[in-house]
């Protein structure tokens, strides 16, 4: 699966993943929420214990999206 793949998925199911985990910060890879955690240092750790250095989405769920968005936890 490709990071485009799981943009695809975080874009189309936002309003979804908003309502399931409002304010947490999620990990997504292959078009599924592999974690909500309450800050980034958590979900970044647990992408590397999971995925190791590859691309995954960190994004935190909430109405106003910050600018920048984490590619790689690398």
């Amino acid at each position: 699966m490709t990071f485009e793949e799981d943009l695809e998925y975080y874009q189309a199911h936002e309003n979804e993943l908003m309502k399931k985990y409002p304010n947490m910060f999620i990990l997504i890879k292959d078009k599924a929420v592999h974690g909500s955690f309450s800050n980034f240092q958590d979900a970044h750790e647990k992408a590397l214990e999971l995925f190791g250095i590859d691309d995954v989405i960190i994004t935190q769920m909430v109405e106003q999206k910050p600018l920048n968005v984490l590619s790689s936890v690398a």
